[in-house]
């Protein structure tokens, strides 16, 4: 199993989470029991950006924290066993100032946004009160079995 993010930083706001989220990243994938070869991009954007994301592709007007694309080819060829799970796109000016406002560490904001990002890139919604709450168990476990706490 091989657990790969491709990073782009196109924010204004020096990252220092990338080896965590990559930690947190190969963590989730083994504990979902997937196998081969799990990719995903991971782009940071200003708050211009994702406003224009949102309006784009949500067709709502906000600055979001974060947005979420799960692909719909996912590459799985037999031989290779490929897996692109798709793209996030975060807002760290935004994200800071939520972890500020909610009273949570900078890492665990951006943790957990990370962590519930790819769930819904598996397919994890808000349309099901079951599988919202599954996802929100899911994310809460992970971050306290790798000691990411408020």
């Amino acid at each position: 199993m091989k657990a790969t993010i491709n990073f782009l930083n196109q924010s204004r706001v020096k990252f220092e989470y990338l080896n965590l989220f990559r930690k947190v990243f190969k963590y989730l994938i083994e504990k979902e029991k997937m196998s081969g070869e799990i990719n995903l991009d991971l782009m940071l954007v200003t708050e211009g950006k994702a406003k224009k994301l949102a309006l784009e592709f949500k067709k709502q007007d906000y600055i979001p924290d974060v947005l979420s694309f799960s692909s719909n080819l996912l590459i799985r060829e037999s031989e290779l066993n490929l897996h692109f799970l798709g793209e996030i796109f975060m807002t760290p000016a935004k994200i800071l100032k939520q972890a500020n406002e909610y009273g949570h560490s900078e890492m665990r904001e951006f943790s957990y946004l990370f962590v519930h990002s790819i769930y819904h890139l598996l397919g994890f919604d808000h349309q099901n009160s079951y599988t919202n709450k599954q996802m929100h168990e899911k994310v809460e476990d992970i971050l306290k079995n790798l000691g990411i706490s408020r």
